[in-house]
């Protein structure tokens, strides 16, 4: 299979034809009488007999010519082998931040970064099937800037990723709802803040397992200072928290603090999550033994306990309170329909940028077809003064 890199190039071999059928029609020997007997006056005036080998010769000098300028032409137009089909497959991180829901045209800002992705996968990587999407509910990291990876988000990153690619919707400001402290809503008009009491969205926390004495009382505190309910549903909850059955202890005791307090308990067994509950795969450890054992760890929308029972913690009280405190304000998910300021704000234009070191930015090999086609041309050209010239010589 041929491939052309400059095809409009195609259009110059109208010229050889051109020059062949200029040849038929201006080319014709002239008549010249080589007598002036009777006989051939008869013949130079009778119309000469019709025959289907009556017609007009091309030289050959011509023809020469007409796959000289033939050859140029296929030259000009870069014929080349394509480079083989690669069946590249990358891990496709789908940003799930609020913004993405934002509306753009008649769908929304995931919708429309996800069938540039798509489209875009289709042309340069192929081989990547559904499986490989993968939810992201945070702000991309080191972690993520892989060259196999492909970011699909709103707002083109700055700066860009090192090594992955990204595909991003742009789109204009969206005024709304930006943030909520408590019952009251705080809305963004398109130039300024505007306060609303009690029009904060509720929002739900769900406790899987069960949580040692000390951290319920102080997730209690907090929901209910926070304006959100306690208890399990059939959407999504804002915040997941899991925790683990005092049956399941291991008998190990760890010893663990942060932020002025220290505390003992014995670890737990980990219980399956709910379906609805969010992956906690890129959670960070919030709290840690000495030895590095992961005791509470975290994500956007989820926080995990592997606490089966705890002592009440050493210190100030207010201490202990504050930071868990701390750590669920960052976990809880925003209520529906709220989205931080950035992200309302113009997210641009829709921009593709490819993962540095995928298969399909390879390089085609060069290729010789046009050094030889031009090579090819030069000797037809050559060899059409030869001709030429030998007609005149003779």
């Amino acid at each position: 299979m041929i491939e052309f890199a400059h095809p409009a190039a195609l259009a110059a071999l109208a010229l050889p034809l051109a020059v062949l059928l200029g040849a038929r029609a201006f080319d014709r020997p002239a008549s010249i009488a080589t007598g002036t007997l009777e006989l051939w006056d008869r013949v130079e005036s009778a119309p000469p007999a019709p025959s289907p080998r009556a017609r007009v010769r091309i030289p050959p000098a011509v023809w020469a010519l007409a796959a000289a300028l033939a050859l140029g032409a296929l030259a000009l137009a870069g014929p080349r082998t394509p480079p083989p089909r690669h069946e590249a497959r990358l891990r496709v991180l789908l940003d799930r931040s609020a913004s993405m829901e934002l509306p753009l045209g008649r769908a929304t800002r995931r919708a429309r970064a996800t069938e540039l992705a798509r489209a875009w996968l289709a042309e340069h990587a192929p081989g990547t099937r559904d499986d490989a999407w993968i939810d992201h509910p945070g702000a991309f990291g080191a972690d993520d800037d892989r060259a196999d990876t492909l970011w699909v988000t709103d707002r083109a990153p700055d700066p860009p990723p090192r090594h992955a690619g990204f595909v991003a919707s742009g789109g204009p400001a969206v005024p709304g709802p930006i943030t909520v402290d408590g019952a009251t809503r705080y809305d963004w008009d398109g130039e300024r803040i505007v306060e609303v009491k009690d029009g904060a969205p509720a929002r739900r926390v769900e406790v899987t397992g069960a949580l040692p004495e000390p951290i319920a009382g102080v997730l209690a505190a907090w929901a209910a200072g926070r304006g959100a309910t306690i208890g399990a549903g059939a959407a999504r909850p804002a915040l997941l928290v899991s925790g683990r059955d005092q049956n399941s202890a291991t008998g190990a005791d760890v010893a663990f603090g942060r932020d002025g307090w220290t505390a003992r308990g014995k670890l737990g067994a980990a219980a399956p999550a709910p379906a609805l509950a969010p992956a906690l795969a890129a959670g960070e450890t919030w709290l840690a033994d000495a030895r590095g054992t992961a005791i509470v760890t975290s994500s956007p929308g989820r926080i995990d306990c592997a606490l089966a029972t705890m002592e009440d913690p050493s210190g100030d009280p207010a201490a202990f309170a504050v930071s868990w405190a701390a750590l669920l304000d960052r976990a809880v998910l925003a209520p529906e329909g709220v989205v931080p300021l950035a992200g309302r704000v113009a997210a641009g234009d829709e921009k593709i940028a490819a993962p540095r070191g995928a298969a399909d930015d390879v390089a085609a090999p060069a290729s010789a077809w046009d050094a030889w086609l031009a090579g090819g041309a030069l000797a037809c050209v050559v060899l059409a003064l030869l001709l030429a010239r030998s007609v005149r010589i003779g």
